[in-house]
């Protein structure tokens, strides 16, 4: 009896699990997703939605070789400008007023030079006579010797004054540049074309 039981329980479970297996397979073929058409010509069409934040393709960074106060704006953020457009100007007082410290400067310089010059000139004359004088033994070694030492001093002072000169030529050179590009065009900010 408990083996006719066991088949029994057994026989009722198995139809249990077949009736509900074909139950779910004959639910699941409904809900295919697959859709069959005979072939034939037509339009693919698929839409996508989504969202998020365009960007720009090409950005230009525009900007100024020196830096200072902007004096007069001629355009604005995000402003179409073409090119060699004017997009700002800056004020050029600093930059004149350093000009003009190295005119001052070069102007000193060359000042300088001169004196040396003067001073070499002067030297040369007071050992020249030194030597004639020394010749007649009517002036002191001690003497020669000094106006020697004076004569070399002040070749000395004319080279590094000769030295000096293209330096400031060249400041004032260096200066002078950034000043005619500010006057032409100083841009100095992002523009997006």
């Amino acid at each position: 009896m408990k083996r006719k039981r066991i088949v029994t329980i057994g026989s009722v479970f198995l139809a249990c699990v077949l009736v509900l297996g074909f139950w779910g397979f004959k639910d699941g073929a409904k809900e295919s997703p697959y859709v069959t058409m005979p072939v034939k010509k037509g339009n693919i069409t698929q839409v996508v939605s989504s969202t998020g934040t365009l960007q720009a393709v090409v950005t230009v960074q525009v900007g100024s070789q020196v830096s200072g106060t902007i004096d007069k704006l001629y355009a604005d953020f995000n402003s179409k400008v073409k090119a060699s457009q004017i997009v700002a100007q800056l004020n050029q007082d600093k930059f004149r007023a350093a000009v003009d410290q190295a005119k001052a400067n070069l102007l000193a310089a060359r000042s300088n030079l001169a004196k040396a010059k003067v001073s070499v000139e002067d030297t040369q004359r007071t050992l020249t006579r030194n030597k004639e004088l020394m010749k007649r033994d009517l002036v002191a070694q001690s003497d020669l010797d000094a106006a020697q030492t004076a004569y070399d001093g002040a070749v000395a002072q004319l080279d590094v004054n000769k030295g000096i000169r293209p330096w400031w030529t060249l400041t004032i050179q260096s200066f002078a540049r950034p000043l005619m590009a500010l006057s032409s065009r100083a841009p100095w900010m992002w523009v997006k074309p």
